[in-house]
């Protein structure tokens, strides 16, 4: 019985393959939370891009949100929906507020626009990445060009 114990303990085959799979697991799951945290961190980018564009359009009046006649709600909406779904962004997944005639840091005269989007991971994996489903909420101001 000593014998075979002591052979079973000097044999080294298939120990390599243990140990990768040791290793494996962990590394895959790090890079997909990795990967998510990535994706998270640009659609909230993304996001704040697209409403400062969207604030600015509205204060300058310009045509993809209304022409030079003035201000229209549905046109720079639809020009925000555009922009998200030429980023990868849902535009179903988008909850957008305007206010042409918003205050920002207690000073009046400002164009606000308020995205909320409903982030959800692409990966499931118990409480790894799915504490990223969360809503990103951004919101941007531009001083009207009256």
């Amino acid at each position: 019985m000593k014998r075979v114990w002591t052979r079973f303990r000097a044999d080294q085959d298939g120990a390599v393959l243990v140990e990768f799979t040791l290793i494996l697991i962990p590394f895959l799951l790090v890079s997909i939370g990795l990967v998510e945290l990535g994706r998270f961190a640009w659609n909230r980018e993304s996001l704040s891009d697209i409403a400062l564009r969207a604030a600015r359009c509205m204060a300058v009046e310009l045509p993809a949100c209304g022409g030079m006649g003035g201000f229209n709600a549905s046109a720079t909406e639809e020009m925000i929906r555009s922009e998200a779904r030429q980023r990868w962004i849902d535009p179903a997944a988008l909850s957008v507020s305007l206010d042409r005639d918003a205050s920002c840091g207690g000073v009046a005269g400002f164009s606000r626009v308020e995205i909320t989007y409903d982030y959800r991971a692409q990966f499931s994996l118990p409480e790894i990445v799915n504490a990223l489903d969360r809503q990103i909420e951004v919101s941007s101001c531009f001083p009207n060009q009256d």
